[in-house]
Formats: structure tokens, C-alpha cells, sequence
């Protein structure tokens, strides 16, 4: 099964993830360390979300980042 949307949350923009948004269709890069509510993705597609570089974020970023490995994988 592929992803049908990746989706990169990270503090600041790289070009790589440029290049991947150029390259790869339904790509989105999420900036300033913003970690989106799990409500806010459609559960009945596939996506691939990538978490770079915010180990150090606050415990409110900490704590949705958490619900994405608990609920993720039954919530789409």
C-alpha cells in the first residue's frame, strides 16, 4: 500500500523537502515546528507524516506528536 500524502513537520525549511515538493505530488511541508491535529487529516486516506527535528519542542507539540504514534495507525 503507498502513501497518497506526505506530510513533513519541521522547524525550518531545507531545500531538500523544496525538491521533494517539486518532484513528488501531494507533498506538504509543515514549518515553524506546527504539528497538525490529527482531526485535520482524512482518515480514509494513506499518508507518510514526518516529524524532523522537534525532539526539543514544548510539551503541547510533545504531546500531539504522541498522539500520532498512539492513534495513528487506527485513525489513518
Amino acid at each position: 500500500k503507498c502513501f497518497t500524502k506526505i506530510v513533513i513537520c519541521t522547524k525550518t525549511n531545507e531545500t531538500v523537502y523544496d525538491h521533494l515538493k517539486d518532484t513528488i505530488d501531494n507533498v506538504q511541508v509543515i514549518e515553524e515546528g506546527v504539528v497538525s491535529a490529527m482531526s485535520e487529516h482524512d482518515s480514509e486516506t494513506s499518508k507518510l507524516i514526518i516529524f524532523d527535528d522537534l525532539v526539543l519542542e514544548p510539551k503541547k507539540t510533545q504531546a500531539q506528536i504522541g498522539q500520532y504514534f498512539i492513534r495513528g495507525r487506527k485513525l489513518g
